[in-house]
């Protein structure tokens, strides 16, 4: 056993609880590290100030490596990789104890040359050799744990390192890497330490909270997206020695990630038979949770605490889940002596989080791991309760189909270990593999987005006769896709087959923005592929909602609207708020409308008019819709809110052109005209409140004029008003057939402009352009603004 250095920790030791352990007599002793950085400085100030880390390097022909053979004992030009390893194996030279395993023994690779430059080659040469340092396989000479204070030059993706970090890993060595310099910006991580295999350190500042410039997750790398950094460490304030004999105080993730490789000698110091497995399980399922409960893309699985870790692997029963990755040859779901493993795959383990369900948006991820070279992967000190296991299906080979299920709820108990077995097999011939993938609206896929779970795809296949709706037809198949937006549709006879997809399924707001039903060629002994590009666009804080006269485009041409639908402008860009062709209306405008909440329109047609589901409607009712879906896919029913014909409205002057909702609740219409009503004369300038008694199919109420347009200089014909809105601070909002003159303002068709009343007179302002909106040859007839008026006249119940 090791005896705990005399010299008090330094605070950064003291935070990750080596001493701890070392009070239990465990200080990484017979425990080799690698340290694969700028060098290491032995020397010190000779009869000065010795080396921290002199004493414990191993020594010999086999524990130094200089790739460009420039020295053959260890030296250090920059200072970096002394003060890593002193952070790792530091004696406490200086009066107080800076090393988290002191008694543990260094290896080193000097990576950079004597500029600081790391070659690909010199780098894949230092991860062969901790392998296997004196070339010998009969010898026991390899590094136990690798520590490496390095990444590539920016944020992203290579997986030029892989196979080295896959060969460490098949041997039972964890590489331990610092998470990088990049952020704070989320999804900041770089290679290879966003690698699966290796275990990432992000840094923490002297007060507790993140390093700003440690990367940040989530991190998608090498086929599975998981959160980043893996752990946190110290990364502030780090006292270490550097060359010749000084200590400084270091910061950044290059500081941070030696306090894990420390630990991970403690750890296997105390006891040598642990796997790599079992280590990392025990370091990540007992750090300290900082941040958002569970796992998350800033602090990863919280601090480091070696002292709980060690209390974890002492007791390898309590909250354990484990299982096996592997090629289900004979598809039973149970790993036979014929199925072959398979390592790389990403497991996380979650639990419920305050709505106490599993499976929704607020889980709480509690560890993530990779399958090792054996297919094993295991996760402990879990809490006692119900926990989900989900499989990473898309670290699968492509097209790969689950043998067995990719998410299973267990109980954890303590004392007992959980098995949990994930099986697959190869698509077969005759396949086609569909991956739904989040798009940014162009409809082209680099491979790289993620996948959209849920979204179900149909395939429709032709046959060999190459025509749909034949008798050598095959079955249609449908599936949802899976948790990495994939699907696999096995047994298609050959030819033409179509990708058709469930609308109803996509998520809210969501269209297909590629090809709407791609077709794909089923081939006999190979495996077809196919995309399905889902675009959710952010939702807008809206400025206002307009209908139109005329079809057109908008956002320079991105976005096709039509007289049927409502857009919604949020001062800067257009978005699709209801679709009318969706739901029947394509051959017919909306001329007037207001939005009641979230889910509920009212609305009034141009023209009289068969509304699937409702019959015949005229142009003087106002049609209430209830949407299931709103956005570039919409779905909803009708009903009738007022029947005009029952308010005295008859004849093509009646026809309710503008529709709005006051802070009382009473909606207002304009009529196209001006029709006699009740022996009055109402006029289109004017607008008129809505006095019902019940709505519905047999509506019994009034119109009483709230507005007199004429008293406010509306006077010309082309003064009609066709779009209203009632704004929060109870100025109306509106839109004209022609042109607004009033005094010396002059508002346009595709314009909107407000009166502010005081008193009774109005104030006019022009407060949108439909050149500001971009759409100069705008017409507007249907106008609204957010949310401010108060609950209608029974909208709910509405033709019930």
């Amino acid at each position: 056993a090791g005896t705990a250095p005399p010299e008090p920790p330094a605070a950064n030791v003291d935070a990750v609880g080596a001493p701890a352990v070392w009070a239990r007599g465990h200080t990484g002793e017979g425990v080799v590290v690698a340290v694969l950085d700028t060098g290491v400085d032995v020397t010190g100030i000779p009869g000065a100030q010795p080396s921290e880390v002199a004493d414990s390097w191993r020594g010999g022909d086999n524990s130094w490596f200089d790739p460009y053979g420039t020295s053959t004992t260890p030296v250090d030009p920059d200072g970096h990789g002394t003060a890593v390893t002193s952070i790792i194996a530091g004696r406490g030279l200086s009066g107080q104890a800076v090393g988290v395993a002191p008694d543990a023994t260094w290896i080193a690779a000097k990576i950079f040359d004597d500029q600081g430059k790391a070659s690909t080659a010199a780098i894949h040469a230092a991860l062969q050799w901790v392998l296997d340092p004196d070339g010998d396989p009969s010898t026991d000479d390899g590094a136990d744990v690798v520590n490496a204070s390095w990444t590539s030059g920016a944020p992203g993706c290579d997986l030029e390192f892989a196979p080295d970090i896959a060969a460490l890993r098949a041997a039972g060595v964890i590489p331990v890497f610092a998470a990088g310099n990049y952020g704070p910006l989320p999804a900041s991580s770089p290679s290879p330490s966003n690698l699966p295999g290796a275990l990432a350190v992000g840094a923490l500042d002297t007060d507790g909270t993140a390093l700003p410039a440690s990367s940040r997750g989530p991190a998608d790398c090498g086929g599975a997206t998981r959160t980043y950094p893996h752990l946190v460490a110290p990364g502030a304030g780090v006292t270490a020695q550097s060359t010749f004999g000084q200590y400084l105080d270091h910061a950044g993730t290059s500081f941070a990630a030696p306090h894990v490789a420390g630990a991970v000698a403690l750890l296997l110091g105390a006891d040598p038979t642990l796997d790599d497995l079992a280590v990392e399980a025990a370091l990540l399922g007992t750090a300290t949770d900082l941040g958002d409960p569970g796992a998350d893309d800033t602090f990863g699985a919280g601090l480091v605490n070696v002292a709980a870790a060690l209390d974890a692997v002492g007791a390898p029963d309590i909250g354990v889940v484990r299982g096996d990755v592997f090629r289900d040859t004979d598809t039973d779901g149970v790993r036979g002596p014929d199925d072959l493993p398979t390592g790389g795959v990403q497991v996380t383990v979650t639990s419920a989080g305050d709505d106490g369900e599993l499976g929704t948006d607020d889980d709480i991820i509690d560890a993530e791991t990779v399958s090792g070279p054996d297919g094993r992967w295991l996760v402990s000190s879990l809490t006692e309760g119900p926990h989900r296991v989900t499989l990473s299906v898309s670290a699968l080979p492509s097209g790969s189909v689950p043998t067995t299920p990719v998410a299973v709820d267990v109980d954890v108990v303590a004392g007992q270990a959980v098995e949990v077995p994930f099986g697959w097999r190869p698509p077969r011939p005759g396949s086609v593999v569909v991956r739904v993938f989040a798009d940014d609206g162009d409809g082209l896929g680099t491979g790289a987005e993620p996948g959209v779970a849920g979204v179900v795809v149909s395939v429709l296949s032709a046959g060999p006769d190459g025509a749909y709706g034949t008798a050598d037809d095959g079955d249609t198949q449908s599936a949802a896709a899976d948790a990495d937006g994939l699907i696999t549709f096995d047994g298609l006879p050959p030819g033409p087959a179509r990708i058709v997809v469930d609308s109803t399924t996509l998520p809210e707001r969501g269209y297909v923005s590629g090809i709407s039903a791609p077709e794909v060629t089923v081939v006999e002994d190979d495996v077809a592929r196919s995309e399905v590009a889902v675009h959710v666009p952010p939702r807008l804080d809206p400025v206002l909602y307009l209908s139109t006269k005329r079809a057109g485009r908008a956002n320079d041409g991105t976005l096709s609207y039509r007289d049927e639908d409502i857009l919604v402008w949020n001062g800067a860009r257009f978005e699709m708020f209801f679709d009318g062709s969706d739901v029947g209306l394509a051959a017919t405008d909306v001329d007037a409308f207001t939005i009641l909440d979230e889910s509920t329109i009212l609305l009034s047609l141009d023209r009289p008019f068969e509304v699937p589901g409702l019959g015949p409607v005229d142009d003087l009712d106002v049609l209430v819709f209830r949407a299931d879906r709103l956005g570039e896919t919409t779905r909803g029913t009708f009903a009738v809110y007022a029947d005009g014909s029952d308010l005295g409205l008859f004849g093509p002057e009646a026809d309710i052109d503008a529709l709005a909702r006051d802070a009382e609740g009473r909606i207002w219409v304009s009529v196209r005209g001006n029709p006699i009503v009740g022996g009055e004369i109402l006029r289109d300038e004017d607008l008129h409140a809505l006095v019902l008694d019940s709505t519905g199919p047999e509506t019994v109420g009034e119109l009483q004029t709230v507005f007199d347009g004429s008293a406010q200089g509306l006077v010309d014909r082309s003064e009609d008003i066709d779009a209203a809105a009632i704004g929060a601070d109870g100025g109306i909002a509106v839109s004209t057939l022609g042109t607004l003159r009033v005094g010396s303002l002059a508002a346009g068709e595709g314009d909107v402009a407000v009166c502010v009343l005081d008193g009774d007179t109005c104030g006019w302002k022009v407060t949108t352009t439909a050149r500001t909106m971009g759409l100069p040859t705008l017409d507007i007839d249907g106008l609204d603004l957010p949310a401010a008026g108060g609950a209608p006249n029974d909208a709910t119940g509405a033709g019930s």
